[in-house]
């Protein structure tokens, strides 16, 4: 296994977690707590910076609450801070990780978000049988998987 190091002092510097605000931010600019946050950005993420530092960081209170559209799910959602924290590690560990990924593994790689035709392809790779018929097309049944998923 190979070991990597100044890991800690990456994702803790100062222009790390500005480029996680940013990716944290993106599509949500006009939500209050983005808002709120980027009002005093120097001053909230050099907070971050040290609690981080000092190893006194907490993560805050998930807010919970359901979604019925298309299905009744339970959606938990952190405070933007911790969005931040989260996309400062991501930031530097997904590069580290996501050669390891297979090409068939579609989750949480950015790399490997195949499209359709790439992913019909690699079925025939590993000898999965597909029943075609004039009712079951592979659309009908891709529809069908990402339905019954989410």
């Amino acid at each position: 296994m190979k070991r990597y190091g100044n890991l800690f002092e990456t994702v803790v510097s100062f222009d790390n977690l500005y480029a996680a605000f940013r990716n944290a931010s993106k599509t949500r600019e006009l939500k209050p707590d983005v808002l709120n946050f980027s009002m005093n950005l120097e001053e909230n993420l050099a907070a971050l910076h040290y609690e981080l530092t000092s190893q006194t960081y907490k993560r805050g209170t998930v807010n919970q609450f359901i979604v019925y559209d298309p299905v009744q799910r339970l959606i938990m959602a952190a405070p933007f801070r911790d969005r931040v924290v989260d996309w400062a590690l991501y930031r530097v560990l997904n590069p580290l990780v996501d050669k390891r990924y297979i090409n068939t593994s579609s989750v949480g790689a950015v790399k490997v978000l195949t499209p359709l035709l790439k992913s019909c392809r690699n079925l025939s790779d590993f000898k999965l049988p597909l029943l075609m018929s004039a009712k079951w097309t592979l659309l009908n049944i891709f529809t069908a998987s990402i339905t019954k998923f989410y």
